[in-house]
């Protein structure tokens, strides 16, 4: 198993101010934080930088395709959006990718870092439907 440190968390936007909300708050349960551009996601990516999440901001109906190249491949995947919030077909989608977790926006940062964690643990079927700092619970609860 992996240490936290030799294992980092990809942050996937398009949007440097969500990097920039996201990215120190991660780094400090201890991973290495790794951004990168939504469109420059990929396979050969993911083999490069052995994530032990990949965390991608769904901004824009373009970004599913940015999401389809991490899903499935056993990398946990957190799904974060403002795009169709509250639509059924968002859920749908994320669980046809596999998606280990997804979560509404606005959020606070200690919400999504929550989440990573619980889902870095092996907990999947998370979702975070407010910004409020209440835990996050399962899509089954």
């Amino acid at each position: 198993m992996q240490t936290p440190s030799s294992s980092p968390v990809l942050l996937v936007s398009r949007d440097a101010d969500f990097v920039a909300l996201y990215a120190d708050p991660l780094a400090h349960t201890g991973h290495e934080v790794v951004t990168v551009d939504a469109t420059a996601l990929s396979r050969a990516l993911l083999h490069a930088v052995r994530p032990a999440a990949v965390v991608v901001d769904v901004c824009r109906p373009l970004d599913w395709t940015a999401v389809a190249a991490v899903a499935p491949t056993g990398i946990p995947v957190v799904l974060v959006t403002g795009y169709l919030a509250g639509d059924g077909q968002f859920r749908a989608r994320a669980a046809a990718l596999q998606a280990a977790a997804f979560v509404l926006k606005p959020v606070l940062p200690e919400v999504l870092v929550n989440v990573v964690q619980r889902v870095l643990k092996g907990e999947r079927g998370l979702e975070a439907l407010t910004g409020t700092a209440s835990p996050p619970r399962l899509i089954s609860e």
